[in-house]
């Protein structure tokens, strides 16, 4: 307001000056007569009046716009920090594994009481939030200490409970974005998270279970299938000699090839068109050591042929590195594996698809010459 007082007191005595001047000129070198110099004065005096209100009115909304821009600034910036202040608040109350309320027996008494830490700290949030935000700002909060607790359980891996709480965290992070900046950016999937965790190394133990090796071996499976796709094959998968189970079963497929302890097999064939011999087929097998081969074969020997000698040369198409072995755990490459992010192991499994193709154009063409 007193911007606004100090640009009229220099508007009227710019008025004020200009009149005076042009009076004074116009007397001067005698630019009107007598009779005019009345009309021109009244006529310079409005146009200068209507010019010096336009003007100010112009000043006046410049002003606003002034004003409007530094309390959106300062809002902003104080907003962000209340966003930063409550992630590391979170952090620092969840870091002993537990929101401590010296109240409750087992608790810390002569500590802080997290809880109603906790509490004022979304009450800023609310401050600078819309009602939808701040609502489900603490509904996530909500999810994130429970997840907090199942860490501290037996009863679930640790793997699983770091990345509940991780995607907890993004979630309440990207919604704090989405409101700071307007971006609806996804969070981090709890999925690229887990490959990164698994990545250090750290739940190597996790990995070795049945459980986690029932997982990696599905995902190695539907990686094998979708790969051979995509170059326009049309894989079955089987369990030992049953019927071809449909994909959304490998799941199932891998559950009983781990936790099954004799007799296990998984069969990953399709047909190789051909000109001469129609019968014969690729093959993956996973036998029941827990090794795993590649071989063209051929139906008119039979499926289940005992002539080594028959099929030996189609033998020994897809070479890894590392070495898997879903069943024997000392091998070391089935962690090297197991730890790979998502990216690594599609190439990982891309690399032996690879090798297989080459293989196959090799054997077609020979046998076709």
């Amino acid at each position: 307001m007193k911007k606004i007082n100090k640009r009229w007191i220099f508007v009227i005595i710019g008025v004020i000056i200009c009149a005076v001047a042009f009076l004074w000129s116009t007397l001067l070198y005698k630019v009107f007569s007598a009779s005019d110099i009345k009309s021109e004065i009244t006529g310079t005096l409005l146009g200068t009046i209507i010019s010096a209100i336009v003007t100010v009115l112009l000043l006046q909304g410049q002003t606003e716009i002034e004003e409007n821009k530094d309390i959106s600034l300062n809002v902003f910036g104080k907003k962000q920090e209340v966003y930063h202040n409550f992630i590391e608040a979170l952090e620092s109350i969840t870091q002993d594994g537990k929101v401590n309320v010296p109240s409750v027996e087992g608790h810390d008494k002569n500590a802080q009481d997290e809880l109603q830490h906790l509490i004022y700290q979304l009450g800023f949030v609310q401050m600078h939030a819309e009602h939808d935000v701040a609502e489900k700002i603490t509904e996530l909060v909500g999810e994130l200490l429970s997840s907090l607790s199942l860490m501290n359980s037996t009863d679930l891996n640790k793997n699983e409970a770091y990345s509940h709480l991780a995607k907890n965290v993004f979630d309440i992070v990207s919604l704090l974005r989405k409101d700071l900046y307007n971006n609806a950016d996804m969070p981090v999937s709890e999925e690229k998270f887990k490959a990164a965790i698994r990545a250090s190394g750290a739940f190597d133990k996790e990995l070795l279970s049945d459980s986690g090796r029932e997982e990696e071996l599905s995902q190695f499976l539907k990686l094998l299938q979708d790969e051979f796709k995509e170059r326009g094959r049309n894989p079955l998968v089987y369990y030992r000699s049953e019927q071809p189970r449909k994909t959304d079963e490998i799941s199932a497929i891998s559950r009983g090839y781990i936790n099954v302890k004799t007799d296990r097999a998984i069969l990953f064939n399709f047909p190789l068109e051909k000109k001469k011999k129609e019968s014969l087929y690729f093959q993956f097998t996973f036998d029941d050591a827990g090794d795993y081969y590649a071989e063209i074969k051929d139906k008119a020997r039979g499926e289940n042929a005992n002539d080594e000698t028959a099929i030996k040369q189609y033998r020994e198409l897809a070479p890894a590195d590392p070495y898997i072995n879903f069943l024997d755990t000392n091998i070391e490459g089935y962690k090297r594996f197991a730890r790979m992010t998502e990216n690594g192991k599609k190439n990982f499994v891309k690399n032996i698809v690879e090798g297989v193709e080459k293989k196959l154009a090799e054997v077609i063409n020979s046998e076709q010459s």
